[in-house]
């Protein structure tokens, strides 16, 4: 069943019982790996904005509780379990407030920033154009965290550590989905 808004402006939209989740992947802090083997493995769809963006990052940047229901139907349609993950900066936090709002359970995944930053590297290499979006990232990053914090509260899972040794997404999925 689709959501629809309320007639009432100041009401909240009734939800179907089914998960939709918003996956907050920080590239400068955590990126798990293996998400599309877990979602086969597990019965889940994995949506990954970053490589559809055309698709997903319109349907995310959601500007009002309409956009964001229209998104929310639109995630339903791919069936009961989704994950999104989504790489967003931080100014895109009022579009995840939105999402929230009409079911979404956002999570930000977090980790040992110099551990993230080494895996960084490790992909893309250490060269100043290659490094430069990584600091601009990681400064907003740091600039908007108290923020962040009070909006993830509980949502936060430490996903990267030296090494850099990632998470296995599995363990991911069970913090997130403890009855998957």
């Amino acid at each position: 069943m689709d959501l629809k808004l309320p007639p009432d402006p100041s009401g909240s939209p009734t939800l179907t019982p089914w998960r939709s989740f918003s996956c907050r992947a920080a590239p400068v802090r955590a990126r798990p790996s293996s998400a599309t083997g877990s979602a086969k493995k597990h019965g889940f769809v994995h949506i990954e904005t970053d490589s559809d963006w055309d698709t997903w990052g319109r349907r995310v940047c959601v500007q009002s509780l309409q956009e964001a229901v229209t998104t929310h139907n639109q995630v339903r349609s791919h069936g009961p379990d989704v994950v999104i993950e989504w790489g967003f900066i931080p100014e895109y936090l009022g579009y995840v407030r939105q999402l929230r709002g009409v079911g979404f359970d956002a999570w930000w995944l977090d980790g040992d920033e110099e551990a993230a930053r080494q895996g960084y590297i490790n992909r893309r290499g250490n060269s100043p154009e290659e490094i430069a979006p990584y600091l601009v990232q990681l400064e907003a990053i740091q600039a908007a965290w108290p923020q962040l914090k009070r909006f993830y509260g509980d949502h936060i899972i430490r996903t990267v550590t030296a090494g850099p040794t990632y998470m296995p997404f599995d363990e991911v999925l069970s913090v997130m989905l403890p009855d998957l």
